[in-house]
C-alpha cells in the first residue's frame, strides 16, 4: 500500500454498460495495481459489464433498483428471498420508505469512513450531492472532492451533465475533469475552480491483434434514437449501389428501443443479404477483428470510447463531428470528421476509405501506436499529478 488514502469513486449503478462504468473500471484497475486503496462507491447495483479489476465495490442504496424494474427479473436463484420480499413491499406500498431509510443508515456509515486524506472522484453530480447532504458528511475534514463530467459541455450533451447539481455543490468541490479543451473553455471557467482535461483510458492493448480488414463496415452503440443508426444505414445502402463495393456488409452492434424500426427498414431497403443486426457484444474482438471501418453517426457524444477500441484493433473511423471530445479524438487516431447530418459527405468519405482498404492495412499499426497515449498508466499518471498540484 503506497499510503494510508482510499480513493473513492462515486457512480449510479455498477457494474453497468456504460461510458462513466467503463472508465471507472480501467481507472480504478490501474490504480488498484498501484497499491492504492479503491473503492468503487456505487448506488446500486447493475446487471452488465462484469468487471475484472481487484478494486472493492460497496453499495449505499442497495435496494433502489427495485424502484425503476421488476424485482424478480434477472436474479439468481440465490436472489429469490430477497426479491420476494421487496416485491411484498412494493405491493403494499411500503418500497419507497424502505429504500430511503436504508439508504439513509448505509450512507452515514459509509460516509463515516471518509477523511481528509482521502479523495472522492465523482462520475455523476447528482450522486456526489445526495453524499454529502447528508448529516454524516463533515465539513471539516472533507476529502478532496472532485467531479468528473462525462459528457460534452459546450456544446452540452442533451441529458444536461448534472450541471445544476454541481452548482449547488461548488463550494465543496477541489476540481473538474472535463473531455476535450473545448469543454474547459465552456462555462465553467466563471466557476474559477481547477480543471483538467482527461482522455479515457484504454482497454488493456496486450488482448488485441490488429484486425484482419475485411470487407465489413462496424457500428457499436445503442439503438436509440440519437445515435442516429438510421443514417448510417441509408448511407451504406447507397454505398452498396456502387459496383465498386457490392460486395460489402455492414454489421451492427448493440441493442436498443429503436431496433425493430431498423431492422424493419434495413428490410424495405432490401438490404438483408448485406447488414446484420449482431445484439450486444461481449467482448471488443467481437466487433472489430474483422472489420475495415468503424462508424458513428450519433447527433451527440461527449468523448466516444468505441473510437479508441476500434483504433486499438487499428481501424479508423468515420464520425460526426458533434464535440470538442469526438473531434480531438477522431483526429489523433487518423480517423475522419464528417460535418453533422451530412449524408453526402458521410457517403463520399466512406466510399474513399473503403476503396483504400489495403492501405488501411497497411496503416494499422500506424493507428494502433497512437493509442499508446491514451494508455491507462499514462492517463492515471496525469490524473494522479493534478491531484498533488491541487493538494498542494
Amino acid at each position: 500500500m503506497t499510503n494510508n488514502r482510499t480513493i473513492y469513486f462515486l457512480v449510479d449503478e455498477f457494474p453497468r454498460l456504460g461510458g462513466a462504468e467503463t472508465v471507472t473500471d480501467r481507472l480504478a484497475s490501474e490504480l488498484t495495481e498501484r497499491g492504492e486503496r479503491v473503492v468503487v462507491l456505487a448506488k446500486t447495483s447493475g446487471m452488465k459489464l462484469p468487471r475484472e479489476g481487484a478494486y472493492t465495490v460497496e453499495y449505499w442504496s442497495p435496494f433502489s433498483f427495485a424502484l425503476k424494474q421488476s424485482v424478480l427479473r434477472q436474479i439468481s436463484l440465490r436472489q429469490v428471498p430477497r426479491g420476494l420480499f421487496l416485491f411484498a413491499l412494493k405491493r403494499s406500498g411500503f418500497l419507497n420508505k424502505f429504500v430511503d431509510v436504508s439508504a439513509a443508515i448505509i450512507t452515514k456509515k459509509k460516509i463515516r469512513r471518509w477523511n481528509s486524506s482521502d479523495i472522492i472522484i465523482s462520475t455523476r453530480a447528482d450522486i456526489l450531492l445526495q453524499l454529502i447532504s447528508s448529516s454524516a458528511f463533515d465539513v471539516e475534514g472533507k476529502p478532496l472532492i472532485i467531479n468528473q463530467f462525462h459528457t460534452s459541455l459546450n456544446p452540452l450533451g442533451e441529458y444536461g451533465a448534472f450541471i445544476e447539481e454541481a452548482r449547488r455543490s461548488l463550494k465543496l468541490i477541489d476540481g473538474f475533469t472535463v473531455l476535450s479543451e473545448n469543454c474547459r473553455n465552456s462555462f465553467i471557467n466563471d466557476w474559477c475552480i481547477p480543471t483538467l482535461v482527461l482522455a479515457n483510458p484504454n482497454p488493456p492493448l496486450n488482448k488485441f491483434s490488429i484486425s484482419s480488414f475485411e470487407k465489413r463496415i462496424v457500428i457499436a452503440s445503442r439503438l436509440v434514437e440519437s445515435k442516429q443508426v438510421d443514417i448510417a444505414i441509408k448511407a451504406f445502402s447507397r454505398f452498396v449501389q456502387d459496383p465498386l463495393y457490392e460486395d460489402w456488409c455492414l454489421e451492427i452492434f448493440g441493442d436498443g428501443s429503436e431496433r425493430h424500426a431498423l431492422e424493419s427498414m434495413v428490410q424495405n431497403l432490401g438490404l438483408g443479404k448485406s447488414v446484420f443486426f449482431r445484439g450486444q457484444a461481449r467482448t471488443p474482438e467481437e466487433i472489430f477483428s474483422r472489420a475495415s471501418i468503424h462508424l458513428m453517426t450519433s447527433r451527440f457524444e461527449g468523448r466516444p470510447m468505441v473510437i479508441q477500441e476500434a483504433a486499438c484493433f487499428g481501424i479508423p473511423s468515420i464520425a460526426f463531428d458533434v464535440s470538442g471530445g469526438t473531434h480531438e479524438l477522431v483526429k489523433s487516431l487518423d480517423g475522419v470528421l464528417v460535418q453533422p447530418g451530412d449524408t453526402e459527405q458521410l457517403l463520399s468519405e466512406l466510399k474513399k476509405m473503403a476503396v483504400n482498404r489495403l492501405r488501411l492495412e497497411q496503416n494499422s499499426l500506424k493507428v494502433r501506436s497512437k493509442t499508446n497515449q491514451y494508455d491507462p498508466s499514462t492517463i492515471v499518471d496525469t490524473f494522479l499529478r493534478w491531484v498533488e498540484e491541487i493538494r498542494h
